[in-house]
């Protein structure tokens, strides 16, 4: 599993990959598994209020995310609907 931030208008990128045993997949508005994974792995936008505070280059906007980059077989998936 790999999280970054990835800024938009300055040349700056940071990720950090983690070993991961399950992933808890949101159900509730999905269609199937593939859905939930599209949002769990979605790009989130930070601008605004809401700015990535980019070590030496200040407040920027960026992209937010969540890739697979390794996906084992054994993977245990937690479904949680939430109300």
């Amino acid at each position: 599993l790999v999280n970054y931030v990835e800024c938009i208008k300055v040349d700056y990128k940071s990720s950090r990959e983690e070993k991961f045993y399950d992933v808890q997949l949101s159900i509730k508005g999905s269609e199937d598994i593939y859905e939930s994974l599209e949002k769990y792995t979605g790009v989130e936008i930070l601008d605004g209020d809401n700015l990535y505070d980019c070590e030496k280059l200040g407040k920027q906007e960026a992209r937010k995310g969540t890739t697979f980059n390794v996906f084992i077989f054994s993977s245990m998936f937690c479904f949680v609907e939430y109300s």
